[in-house]
């Protein structure tokens, strides 16, 4: 074992103890979770800003969500009633039932392959 001793503005010791205490670790287990993480992938495993400007990718537009009439409808009576824009719900389990169709033949091998299955 080794023991490291540093010097850190004490302002930020107490904002770190705060955080790091809320996620149930004490400080010296935090700074061993840093220096094994940083060996593990081989450089620190967080990024460091720069001053210089970054290339930001371009945003993919999200396609619209389908509703069905009676999604479409509930959510319009709920604007109406309340004047809050309706929130999408979370999609339930069997939500895509009857909407994902494979062919007949799926399970038959390919005629790339077939010289391999003889």
């Amino acid at each position: 074992m080794s023991t490291i001793t540093i010097d850190v503005d004490s302002e930020i010791v107490t904002q770190a103890q705060a955080i790091i205490e809320k996620l149930g670790l004490d400080m010296a287990t935090a700074i061993r979770l840093f220096l094994n993480q940083t060996v593990n992938h081989r450089g620190i495993s967080f990024t460091l800003p720069s001053d210089e400007p970054r290339e930001v990718p371009p945003v993919l537009p999200r396609k619209t969500p389908k509703y069905t009439e009676d999604q479409i409808r509930a959510m319009q009576e709920y604007e109406a009633r309340t004047g809050k824009k309706a929130v999408r719900p979370p999609p339930q389990l069997g939500c895509l039932k009857g909407m994902i169709h494979m062919s007949d033949d799926f399970d038959e091998p390919l005629e790339d392959f077939k010289e391999y299955m003889e």
